[in-house]
Parts: structure tokens; C-alpha cells; sequence
């Protein structure tokens, strides 16, 4: 089993959904990532499909947790799932950083690394070189590594880091990818570099970022033989669940956690939108730059609800309402700021933004769903 690992600040998930995607249409492909939206299952997933409750539980119980770190343990069952399953390849996003992450386990022969920025940094490092030497951990001796644009200061650190270990850099530049055509179906673009010429190539994501990812996750699958139709079909198919994901009659779920994941779902908001106004629904973790977060949506709206999606790690609303200069309104249940925030859009004509978290994502996505098949049932009528 050929193993992929992803390390980054923003998109490992997408771009690790992106690459396994492609593989996956010529060969059996495993997926690990983190963390999931509504199911633990979606962690684990062959070709598509998560792995069923009953492998899970027995691997449970092969691999003994001892309470020290999860996370371990359920690397350890997602490799042993994965060779048991005979999967050609194993495509892993890493955890919180890279440089000792579990998932090294896999002893991977390419990493990615997709864009590096400020986040966990009471963890990672205060500064951009700190933790790109975290990042960069993952990079073995003569290994390929692909790197998506990155600020200076990270790319000193990666190029350092390749020549030390004698690794096969290849960056991609953003001169390569040329955006073709987007809207709410998502977007067409090509990737030209020298050697490689793939065009209309389409991806279901809006967000502008995303672009980079698919086109990241594209330059590393024809490295590892994907042909173009292969290419083009993986991203065609390929499913990014909360990332700035756009739901009919006018919901947008982002877990984005970070103020450069939140500054690009302003982006996309005003490039897809900019005639319209938003209602926002908000959770934050505590470790997270709440100061920075509530700067973003001041600028997006004055119709802000805040959460919280996780009574432990979540900010309590009396401290994250602090930080916003205007008045907010805050309902300590997700479920019911939810409903309150669906109804204040519906009554002012906004888009409702829920975002900050995985975890309130999840959170709503049964009530998302309930409102989509509403609107789905009027519409069949």
C-alpha cells in the first residue's frame, strides 16, 4: 500500500478528498481524515464508502485505547483497516501538526502540503517559520512533495527542510491554474505547467480556494500515474462537505476555524453574492483568534447569532459576544440558535452563514436537511 500524507494550515481535508477521489477511479483508495462532520464513520472510507459499524467496532476493540491519545488509536485502525482491505493507496490527512503526528504511521512515500498559516499556535508555534518546521515534519528522506503556494517565510522552510532530507520538491505556482468559468454549480478551470496540460477541469466547491486544492491534489495524482480522464472524473465526483457549501433555499455551512479560512468564505460570500445580505450563525473553539473572527463578520453583517457547539472546548458566549463591537443575540443551544437565525434570514431576505465550527456544522445538518427536502416537496407540488 502506497501512502499520500497531507499536512497544512487550510484544506488538507478538500484536497485530501480531492486525491483520493481521483485514485480512487482506477484503483482502491483509503481515505483517514478529520475531523467528521455528523458520523465517525466518515473518517474512514474506502472508494467512497465509509466503513461500516460492525469493522469498526471490532478494530475498536483490536486496538486497545488507553486513554492517552485518541487520535493514535484511531490511526492505528485506519492503517490495519486499510492493508486488511487491500487498498492500493492510502490518502491521510495528519492531525494537529506533522512533525510527530500519528499518522505517520504510514510511512508515506508523497506529502503534500497544502497552504500554512497562524492557527494552534498555543501547540504549533507563534510565528509562520515555527510552524512550517511542524508541517514540514512529515517530509522522510527521498520522498516527492508537492506544496501549494505558500507565504516566503514557509517555503524557506519547506525548500530547507527537502534538501536536508534529499526529498523531490515540486511547487505548484499559481501562473498554473487558470480559473475557466465558475457559478453556484461550481467551477472550471485548467492546469498548465511544463510536462502537464489539463483542461476543464470541474470541481462542485465555490470557494476560490478550492481551486488551488483540486489542482494541488491534481499535480500530485499524475506524479502517480493518474491520466487526465481519471483526473477529470475524481474531481467531477468528488464531494466537499461544509466547506463554504452552498444549500438551496439559502444556506451556506463553513466549518472554517481560522481567520485566513474565514477571510476566504468573506471572499467567496461577496464574489457569489454581492447584491445580497446575510443573517450569520457562529461557534468558536476557545484556542481559536475570536478577536480576528469577529472583526471578519462585523464586515459581513450586523445580523450575527452566536453558539456553542461544544461544551468543553467551545468559547463561552459571554466571552466570545466580548469580542464584537455591535450587539449580538446568543442562544446557548445550536439546535434552537439555529431556528432562531432561519427565521431572522427569512424575514430580512439573507443568506444564513452558519460557520466557525465543525462541530456546529454538524450539529444542523439535520435541520438543514429537513429545510431542503421541505423546499423540495413544495417545488414537487
Amino acid at each position: 500500500m502506497e501512502s499520500i500524507q497531507i499536512a497544512g494550515t487550510n484544506g488538507k481535508g478538500s484536497t485530501a478528498i480531492y486525491l483520493a477521489s481521483i485514485l480512487g477511479c482506477g484503483h482502491k483508495t483509503g481515505l483517514f481524515t478529520s475531523p467528521h462532520i455528523r458520523f465517525f464513520e466518515e473518517r474512514f472510507v474506502i472508494d467512497g464508502r465509509p466503513i461500516d459499524e460492525k469493522t469498526l467496532g471490532r478494530l475498536t476493540q483490536l486496538e486497545t485505547d488507553d486513554g492517552s491519545n485518541p487520535f493514535m488509536t484511531w490511526t492505528r485502525m485506519a492503517k490495519r483497516w486499510l492493508v486488511e482491505s487491500g487498498a492500493r493507496y492510502a490518502v491521510v490527512e495528519t492531525g494537529l501538526g506533522g512533525a510527530k503526528d500519528p499518522t505517520l504511521i504510514f510511512e508515506p512515500e508523497v506529502e503534500i502540503l497544502t497552504p500554512i498559516s497562524l492557527d494552534h499556535t498555543e501547540i504549533l508555534g507563534s510565528t509562520i517559520p515555527e510552524i512550517a518546521r511542524e508541517k514540514a515534519g512529515i517530509i522522510r528522506q527521498h520522498t516527492r512533495v508537492f506544496s501549494a503556494p505558500q507565504q516566503p517565510a514557509a517555503m524557506e522552510v519547506i525548500a530547507e527542510r527537502c534538501r536536508r532530507e534529499k526529498a523531490e520538491l515540486t511547487v505548484l505556482q499559481r501562473t498554473d491554474v487558470q480559473l475557466q468559468s465558475r457559478s453556484l454549480r461550481g467551477q472550471v478551470f485548467s492546469l498548465v505547467r511544463p510536462g502537464l496540460r489539463l483542461e476543464d477541469l470541474e470541481i462542485q466547491a465555490l470557494s476560490p480556494a478550492q481551486v488551488l486544492n483540486a489542482a494541488l491534489a491534481s499535480l500530485a495524482a499524475s506524479s502517480l500515474g493518474a491520466g487526465a480522464g481519471e483526473i477529470r472524473q475524481g474531481l467531477e465526483r468528488a464531494q466537499i462537505h461544509g466547506r463554504v457549501e452552498y444549500l438551496r433555499p439559502g444556506i451556506i455551512l463553513d466549518g472554517g476555524h481560522n481567520p485566513d479560512a474565514l477571510a476566504e468564505l468573506e471572499r467567496t460570500l461577496r464574489l457569489y453574492f454581492p447584491d445580497r445580505s446575510f443573517t450569520v450563525l457562529f461557534a468558536l473553539m476557545k484556542e481559536k483568534d475570536a478577536a480576528a473572527a469577529a472583526e471578519i463578520l462585523e464586515r459581513l453583517t450586523d445580523s450575527i447569532y452566536l453558539t456553542r457547539a461544544d461544551e468543553t472546548r467551545g468559547y463561552p458566549l459571554s466571552e466570545l459576544a466580548s469580542f464584537f463591537q455591535a450587539s449580538v443575540h446568543t442562544v446557548p443551544d445550536p439546535e434552537t440558535a439555529f431556528a432562531e437565525a432561519w427565521e431572522t434570514a427569512q424575514k430580512r431576505g439573507d443568506i444564513l452563514v452558519v460557520c466557525g465550527s465543525f462541530y456546529l456544522v454538524g450539529a444542523v445538518c439535520d435541520q438543514v436537511e429537513q429545510i431542503a427536502q421541505q423546499r423540495l416537496a413544495r417545488t414537487l407540488w
